[in-house]
């Protein structure tokens, strides 16, 4: 092959090891970061989780004083009608005691049955977002595994391709080479640009005709407008 046909094929490997470096580079940024999706996941289950321990408060405290207030009837009742106490006013003043204290228990239980139905639903809610996490968790984990891998496989990559680099540019000499490099460090990766109908496809400029034929018949010129060399073989 002539200089400058391994030249266009050193920019091939060239293209194709910035492009796994690329690949190495985000999977390395990704790897650990989570993701908005996991966030709001937790978020939500540690959102859910602190309103289920409240609600189950809630109604273990209802519960304490519906037992309270039944064990404190029960207690005023046996004594009522244990014929014990002879004191009509006493009489009166325990039966007082107990009606309120039956109207109290009324109320709490009421209050402990909407405090049962807050709980379960506190529950399904918490038992839901656990699902919703784990779920993200789950796609979290497999897509850092993803990653590691893409990682893994670039950093291969890389290694096989620059043996492969230094093969090629053994091949080509030393000032073409360093002119081709000057070029990659200012255009952006591409020192070498193909011709496509007169036109290089580098900056879309078209070629003097001169400039196309040279390039055909592998002589190394440069467009005059972007300042790559052209290549005229494909």
């Amino acid at each position: 092959m002539s200089a400058i046909e391994i030249l266009w094929t050193l920019q091939g490997v060239d293209r194709e090891i910035d492009q796994a470096i690329a690949r190495g580079t985000r999977a390395r940024a990704a790897i650990g970061q989570v993701t908005p999706e996991l966030t709001r996941a937790r978020e939500s289950h540690a959102t859910r989780s602190t309103a289920l321990v409240d609600a189950e408060r809630a109604q273990r405290g209802l519960e304490w004083e519906v037992a309270d207030r039944t064990a404190r009837i029960r207690t005023l009742d046996e004594r009522l009608y244990s014929g014990t106490i002879r004191n009509p006013k006493e009489l009166t003043g325990m039966q007082t005691e107990i009606d309120h204290l039956r109207q109290s228990l009324t109320d709490i239980e009421e209050k402990t049955l909407i405090a049962i139905d807050a709980a379960e639903a506190a529950r399904q809610a918490a038992n839901a977002s656990a699902a919703s996490l784990q779920r993200e968790t789950s796609a979290w984990e497999e897509d850092q595994a993803a990653q590691r891998r893409t990682l893994d496989e670039a950093r291969r990559f890389v290694a096989s391709e620059r043996a492969r680099r230094e093969a090629i540019t053994a091949q080509i000499p030393p000032p073409l080479l360093a002119r081709y490099a000057d070029l990659r460090k200012q255009k952006q990766g591409i020192g070498i640009v193909a011709v496509d109908r007169g036109t290089c496809t580098g900056c879309r400029t078209s070629l003097p005709t001169a400039t196309t034929q040279a390039a055909r018949t592998g002589n190394i010129v440069t467009c005059s407008s972007c300042g790559r060399i052209v290549y005229g073989g494909r």
